[in-house]
Order: C-alpha cells, then structure tokens, then sequence
C-alpha cells in the first residue's frame, strides 16, 4: 500500500487509456447518446421504489470536492466501533473527503478540458457501495450506470439519487460483476459492507474480528449488459480483488477503437488480488491486449520515492496531514544552526515527488501537499 511524506496507506489507484498519447492527446470521435439503448442480460434494474426504505437515514453533504452532492451512511457500526464518518458528523465536522470522489472529478474535468463531448457518454460504477464516485459524477452532469451486490447498499444508492434529485441520471443493478453470467457468493463485512468481497479472506483482511455474512448474489459481465453501441466515458472498478475477473467480463467493451474506448480507473491492491488468485500482472497483461498501452500506476513509483528519501520503513497513516495537525511559520528554524540542520533535508525534492503523484493520480492528497508545500524556502523539522 502507498503513499508518502505525511505517510498514506490508502488504496492503490491505476488509472488506463487506450490512447497513443496523454490526457493531453485525446483523439475525439463522434458518439451517440443512449442510455436506454442497452441490452441487459435478462437483468432487471433495480427498482427504489419497490425497495424498503432503510432507517434510520444518515445523509451528509460531500465536501471539499470541486462539485459537492450528498450520500446515505450504510454502515453506522456498533456502540463499540460506531463508523468514523457518523462520529465526525455527530461532532459537527465536515464529512472526510473521499479520495475516489476527487479522482473521478478530476479526471472527468481533464477529459472535458481536453474537448470531448462526454456528456454524451455515460460512466459505469462497478462496486458502487454508497454512491461516492456514481454522485461525484452526477454532480458534473454525467449518466451512471452502477452495479451493487450487497442490497443495503443498494438501499443507500438510492437514498443518494432522491438526495442528489438524480432519478433521470441514474440505473442501478443489484448484481455482482464478473468474467461469467451465474451466481457467486458474496462476503459481508457487517460493520463494514464497503469491504464486502467475493473471497472470505480478502474480506476479512482489514477487519479480522468482523462478522461475515455469506449472501447469493447473481453475477454478470458488462458485455451482456452494456450493448456496443453504448457510449461509455469512464470504467471505475472497485471490488476488492475480483478487479481481474470484471475486466474480462468486459473485453468486447474495452476492445472498442481508440476514442471509443472507456478510461479506466480501478483499485490496484496485490493482497486482495492474491486472495482472488490473480495479480497486478495478470490485469497489465490483459489489458495490454485489448489495447490499454498506457497505465499510470503509481505503486512503484512511490515504492522508489520513499526510497529515495530512506523512508520505506516509516509507519504509514490512514489520513494525511489530520485535522489536529498544525503547520505554521512558527515551526521554521529559529537559529542558524537549525538552519543548517535543515539544509541537508531534501525537503523540496520530496514535495516535488509529491506534486508529481498528486497532479497524476492523487487527487485526494492535495490539500497536504499544499500545505506543506508552503514552507519549502524555509522548511523546519515538523514540516
């Protein structure tokens, strides 16, 4: 797991195109719009209004996002591990900002800064949990069709689309997503249904003393449900390790012609990889024949920065730069011999890393590089 400097441990991000250039490049094609276009497998959408309304309702704004909207708590854990999010809105603070809603931002502001018309293409959520990338793109206008497994999270989904007035933006599908149509069987982490996983044991990585609850789900793959015609922008995967096996469920989908083809942003973590028996290689080398030339992953980069600056054995954290940590002028040096202590850190070597990571991938620790990016002419220890 990565991140640096004020050190992160939060998911591995890879985001993929199958453009000959950047983000900067992008060839523009014409297409068509159509949501309603689609062949579905013989899979129903899911219905909110025939589903029971989950209570108690815990609705927050997202903030700190470029375009804020609103999601549902599915999980207020127990008396004795309540979820931290419920604390901080109990305490009056502001919802954590979350780090794949800056991301899907960021990049769908990018793809329209770069002139492709991609309000007429539609983004697809796979592993939707609460809505915090299927509403961040609401919230820039765009169409999402999004797959769930665990119904309470389906519950909360819509919850957000009343929340977010996104009826006509949205489809949902309560179904697992995977190489074969069927059925799999779903562990739920009670107390934490975003960890819920197809494996037992990738579900139970982060949280070993939770309960699991096994549930049938169906299962299908996006080539039976997204019909080629369809115009997809953006293929955001999040399923703790059964990434692999969504990918290529959607082969005739990411095969499409250059321009045509979806980004890709998905969770890149080898442990859970590994208990779904496949890995990091297995999803380049998939996604290299189907076209996918170019891939920002940044777990090695990252692995080289820290240790570039003897910090690869640092304790990581799970929030950079936390609310009760202050930086200021009055932490620069004092004396001259602080000064010169200080001269022989590479202070504004690493934060240039940082920037890089940052502008690339990691939207989500922006505000803690800009923070400590302010004192890089005169930076002290707790900098």
């Amino acid at each position: 797991m990565v991140l640096l400097f004020v050190l992160v441990a939060i998911k591995p991000l890879s985001i993929c195109n199958n453009e000959k250039g950047s983000l900067q490049d992008l060839h523009i094609m014409e297409q068509k719009p159509s949501i309603d276009g689609r062949t579905t497998g013989n899979i129903e959408k899911f219905n909110c209004m025939r589903c029971p309304q989950a209570a108690p309702v815990v609705a927050n704004k997202v903030e700190g996002v470029q375009h804020p909207f609103f999601i549902s708590l599915a999980d207020l854990g127990s008396p004795e591990k309540p979820n931290r999010n419920f604390l901080r809105i109990l305490k009056g603070k502001p919802f954590r900002k979350p780090d794949i809603s800056h991301t899907i931002q960021e990049v769908l502001a990018k793809l329209e800064t770069n002139g492709l018309e991609s309000r007429k293409g539609i983004l697809i959520d796979v592993g939707a949990n609460v809505g915090m990338a299927a509403f961040a793109a609401t919230a820039m206008g765009y169409k999402v069709v999004a797959f769930e497994a665990v119904y309470e999270n389906l519950q909360r989904l819509c919850d957000g689309m009343y929340l977010n007035r996104a009826s006509d933006m949205v489809t949902f599908y309560h179904a697992a997503v995977s190489d074969v149509p069927g059925n799999l069987t779903m562990h739920k982490v009670v107390g934490r249904l975003d960890n819920s996983a197809v494996s037992a044991t990738g579900a139970k990585l982060a949280f070993k003393t939770n309960e699991l609850v096994p549930v049938s789900v169906r299962s299908v793959t996006l080539d039976t449900v997204i019909h080629q015609s369809e115009p997809v922008i953006l293929l955001k995967i999040d399923v703790q390790g059964w990434e692999y096996h969504v990918l290529k469920g959607a082969t005739h989908l990411l095969s499409r012609e250059p321009g045509d083809a979806p980004y890709i942003i998905y969770e890149d973590d080898e442990r859970l990889l590994h208990e779904s028996n496949t890995s990091s290689k297995d999803i380049k080398e998939f996604l290299a024949s189907v076209g996918y030339n170019s891939c920002t992953r940044q777990e090695e980069y990252i692995k080289k920065v820290l240790e570039r600056f003897n910090m690869q054995d640092d304790k990581l954290v799970g929030t950079p730069l936390v609310g009760h940590f202050k930086l200021s002028k009055e932490q620069c040096p004092k004396t001259e011999q602080e000064r010169n202590q200080m001269s022989k850190v590479r202070y504004s070597s690493a934060v240039g890393s940082l920037m890089y990571a940052m502008v690339c991938t990691r939207a989500d620790i922006a505000h803690a590089v800009g923070a400590v990016s302010r004192f890089m002419s005169d930076p002290g220890r707790d900098h």
